[in-house]
């Protein structure tokens, strides 16, 4: 697969409670592949994050991968980052 366009990594700390938001404004700018990245303890947020951000594609059909969380991705059916 080859992907072109831009490819954002999330900040968990930069975009608390504002990662729908900026998500949504970087797929209207075509975005085509998002890294959900949160290195918190906070696994009940990381899993309603990544299923509302699972939701939203944008005009681009945008592509997402978990940094690494591997169970989450495949609980999400998404792709994987592994460092």
């Amino acid at each position: 697969m080859t992907l072109r366009g831009l490819y954002a990594i999330t900040g968990s700390q930069l975009l608390a409670g504002k990662l729908l938001p900026y998500v949504e404004a970087a797929l209207d700018g075509g975005l085509t592949l998002l890294q959900y990245r949160d290195k918190s303890t906070d696994d009940a947020r990381r899993l309603r994050e990544a299923e509302a951000l699972r939701g939203v594609r944008g005009p681009a059909k945008a592509h997402l991968i978990i940094n690494d969380e591997g169970e989450l991705a495949a609980r999400l059916r998404v792709g994987v980052q592994l460092g």
